[in-house]
């Protein structure tokens, strides 16, 4: 074989190589933020099962408290520090023994919600208000 041969054959191989490696890592990433996605989602629900439960008299509460346990756990091994800091400073307001008046309620929730936005969909002109008033909660803004 002739150099002229063999150099094309290398450079092909290679750029397949890289081009493999490539892709690998894309679609890597991809898939996780997809996990990762999934994660968010299931959080989000288990918070609108929880209001649910509240809403219904408690029909539902242990289940739903469960549920939220179990998703909080998956939440904190995959969420970015932004969304991590925002959904501690919101869990630790609606778990403490004090009322949450509705106005900070919905501000954290808000917060909470738009960090998970900014980290899946990048960034958004969706007001809080929108975020906020389509869940079960939104309880200042319904009153407005």
């Amino acid at each position: 074989m002739t150099l002229e041969l063999i150099i094309p054959a290398v450079l092909a191989l290679a750029a397949g190589l890289i081009t493999y490696v490539v892709q690998k890592k894309i679609d890597r990433r991809e898939t996780t933020r997809e996990r990762h996605f999934a994660i968010y989602v299931e959080i989000v629900e288990s918070l609108c099962e929880l209001a649910n439960a509240h809403n219904q008299g408690g029909i539902g509460k242990e289940a739903a408290l469960s549920r939220y346990f179990s998703a909080k756990m998956k939440f904190s091994v995959v969420a970015s520090d932004e969304a991590m800091e925002k959904f501690v400073a919101f869990d630790e307001r609606i778990t403490s023994a004090e009322k949450v008046p509705n106005q900070e309620f919905d501000k954290l929730l808000a917060q909470f919600l738009r960090a998970i936005r900014k980290e899946n969909l990048g960034s958004t002109s969706v007001t809080d208000r929108d975020l906020v008033i389509i869940t079960p909660y939104g309880k200042s803004l319904r009153t407005e």
